[in-house]
């Protein structure tokens, strides 16, 4: 269905199978969850979109190192629950695919139905898909994003509405850490030609000129960092408080 190509395909199976060791076919469970409704919702009115692909770096068939930035570190974690069980991975893998799935709904859905958004970084109109900015359709979306897997797991581990409560908040709040990182932190870049904001460090055929953000922070690194930190809170939370 091209949701990945080769490299990311690569990717999934080693992501895969981290989680499976960690969390056997409940882990899996959870981040199919997440990765069939972000796949599906990539697709879904993708000519509408299509004027994403000159914005973003990369289109909706992922590669490798896309597959690693949503998914490396619930993988990584896999590895440590099989090599280290606790029952705090549990919620830490939760909070990180929680996270993803509240970044990318809000992306997809608040892309496609969503009205202008508002760029965090000086609460001013900006084109649809453009990082750091936020609508409420797809603040909500995010939420109902998070709220999918935390109810999803809370069913497959049997969690306490307390850590359900928790693991939600974290997840809906990675995605506000994605929308900050993306307005202050990512590289965005103007074309050179047709003077068009953009991800990609090369448009019309011309290097692009870095207008705000730190060069070598693209959109997968921000994805990375806007689940690892929620996660790491939760990591502390489980394991020092309650």
């Amino acid at each position: 269905m091209k949701f990945l190509n080769f490299s990311g395909m690569v990717a999934s199976i080693a992501v895969g199978t981290g989680v499976a060791l960690g969390f056997g076919i409940k882990g899996l469970i959870l981040l199919g969850i997440f990765f069939v409704s972000s796949s599906l919702l990539s697709k879904f009115k993708q000519k509408k979109k299509a004027y994403l692909k000159e914005i973003h770096a990369k289109g909706s068939e992922r590669d490798w190192t896309q597959v690693v930035a949503n998914g490396g570190a619930a993988a990584g974690v896999g590895f440590l629950a099989f090599f280290y069980p606790d029952q705090v991975w549990v919620p830490v893998i939760a909070v990180l695919i929680s996270s993803v799935n509240a970044d990318t709904w809000a992306s997809e859905i608040g892309t496609m139905v969503g009205k202008a958004p508002i760029s965090v970084r000086n609460f001013k109109k900006v084109e649809a898909g453009t990082s750091g900015a936020v609508t409420v359709e797809g603040t909500l979306a995010a939420a109902a994003g998070s709220l999918a897997v935390t109810v999803a797991a809370g069913v497959l581990f049997v969690l306490a509405p307390t850590h359900l409560l928790i693991i939600f908040f974290l997840g809906f709040t990675g995605c506000f850490i994605d929308t900050w990182l993306g307005a202050f932190v990512q590289g965005s870049f103007k074309c050179r030609v047709c003077s068009l904001n953009t991800e990609r460090a090369i448009h019309c055929s011309q290097p692009t000129r870095l207008i705000s953000g730190r060069k070598w922070i693209n959109n997968d690194m921000v994805n990375f960092l806007s689940s690892v930190i929620p996660a790491a809170i939760a990591h502390f939370i489980f394991l020092n408080v309650l």
